[in-house]
């Protein structure tokens, strides 16, 4: 009788438990719906997904390049809508970064959705053209620097790494909201990789979309050799160099709020996961690249040390365009544009104690 009554709780306890997985699933699933429901509406009413209908084509083409070579066989959809029997991409921005969990300048693959969050500014990035001292560089528009094009592939394949590999929600810079452990590092650097490969086959093949073959990264390189004597394995593997190297400079100006230095339990800084990616470039191909540029091989081994030194990090509200050290103080201006090619700018002077002991990380504010 008392075998019979242990056996008795011991069918409650696991129906219990059954229910309440059920729960959560339905729970879970309703969540999704809810979510999906809300960002298909936004969608639909403008809020995201906006962008012109030439870059509307371009990043259909280049989404649809990519895929081929990450070897995804369902259907994709750009900016389409949220559909459970897609691939999706979505192009978001920050106002919707409750819902999205994608914040300015970042981009992550969301499992639940089977979708890849994009934010508007890793396509047009305005205020590149803004930073710093005018010069050659701050003569173009954001449409004429090739290398966006090329970083945005490498997030692209990237996010589609953490896909074909099992891993769930995944972004490729760091986000709080998913509370990851060091596990997560070994996760970045496996998308990393799939990405470098992905990229190095889709170029082999011959069929990039011409608007990725006339917008790329080759110009960061600094080669000496002439770029059309290069081979596809080549010229592929410089364009993944050439983007690594435009993106780590990039970050450290820019009003993105992702700093090359920054690393988390989850994430190594960028300057290590590009390293890491030019290496594995560089050990076939790649290797005439560097011998060739000599200029990107010391740039490349002075901004892998950066990443190792000492810090103090400095965030402003926006880009930078002039630092200055004078008695132990440092001046900090910052410039902001409102919109590309607009005159109007906000130009803002911050004042920082440098013989004051600071945190590793230091934000400014109004």
């Amino acid at each position: 009788m008392k075998h019979k009554n242990i056996l008795n709780s011991n069918s409650v306890l696991w129906f219990g438990i059954a229910i309440l997985i059920a729960w959560l699933a339905s729970s879970n699933g309703l969540l999704t719906e809810n979510r999906r429901k809300t960002i298909n509406d936004a969608l639909n009413a403008g809020k995201i997904g906006k962008i012109n209908s030439k870059l509307q084509e371009n990043l259909q083409q280049q989404v649809l390049w990519i895929a081929k070579y990450a070897n995804i066989t369902k259907s994709i959809a750009v900016n389409n809508g949220i559909s459970s029997s897609n691939f999706n991409i979505i192009v978001t921005n920050p106002k919707l970064e409750s819902i999205t969990h994608c914040g300015k300048g970042n981009a992550i693959y969301d499992e639940s959705l089977d979708t890849i969050f994009v934010d508007e500014y890793l396509l047009v990035p305005i205020d590149l053209t803004h930073i710093g001292i005018p010069g050659a560089s701050t003569m173009f528009s954001t449409d004429e620097i090739g290398f966006i094009v090329s970083d945005l592939s490498f997030i692209l394949a990237h996010e589609m790494g953490h896909r074909q590999n099992g891993h769930k929600a995944a972004a490729f810079f760091a986000l709080d909201w998913l509370n990851l452990d060091r596990s997560a590092t070994e996760q970045e650097l496996t998308a990393d990789r799939f990405a470098t490969r992905t990229l190095m086959q889709a170029f082999q093949a011959g069929d990039a979309p011409k608007y990725v073959q006339s917008h790329n990264a080759l110009d960061a390189t600094g080669l000496g050799l002439n770029i059309k004597d290069l081979t596809t394995e080549e010229r592929a593997a410089a364009d993944i160099m050439g983007s690594m190297i435009g993106m780590s400079i990039s970050m450290q100006f820019a009003s993105s709020p992702y700093s090359p230095y920054f690393r988390d339990a989850a994430h190594p800084s960028f300057l290590e996961r590009a390293a890491t990616a030019i290496e594995q470039v560089s050990a076939g191909s790649g290797k005439r690249i560097l011998d060739q540029a000599p200029v990107m091989a010391e740039q490349i081994r002075r901004t892998r040390a950066l990443g190792y030194w000492a810090y103090n990090e400095i965030h402003v509200p926006d880009p930078l365009a002039r630092v200055e050290l004078r008695g132990g103080v440092v001046w900090i201006g910052t410039r902001s544009y409102t919109d590309a090619g607009s005159p109007q700018s906000r130009e803002r002077l911050f004042r920082l104690d440098w013989t004051q002991k600071l945190p590793n990380f230091v934000f400014l504010k109004e």
